[in-house]
């Protein structure tokens, strides 16, 4: 399998959500959109999205939503990564 494309997008979500004691009021949502194709010549798109809310899983009042963003995203893509690595090789 090889990726072909790949579009990340960011944008701002607007719809209340509610989570033990807090009213989520806002937020940002992750997108993406990947196009593969496989050794037999098939292509196919995929997408996804999730919304980023902060302070969901990490509570720590030194980390930033920036920093959560970015360590989620690490340890989401990780294991897709490595899987692409060894179809691939």
């Amino acid at each position: 399998m090889r990726v072909r494309d790949v579009l990340l997008r960011e944008r701002d979500v607007r719809l209340p959500f509610r989570f033990g004691a807090v009213t989520l009021t806002e937020a940002t949502e992750a997108f993406a959109r990947v196009r593969v194709t496989l050794k037999d010549g098939r292509s196919a798109w995929g997408q996804a999205a999730e919304m980023l809310a902060p302070k969901w899983f990490d509570k720590d009042p030194a980390r930033s939503n920036a920093d959560n963003a970015a360590a989620g995203f690490a340890t989401a893509a990780e294991p897709d990564w490595a899987s692409m690595r060894e179809m691939a090789s």
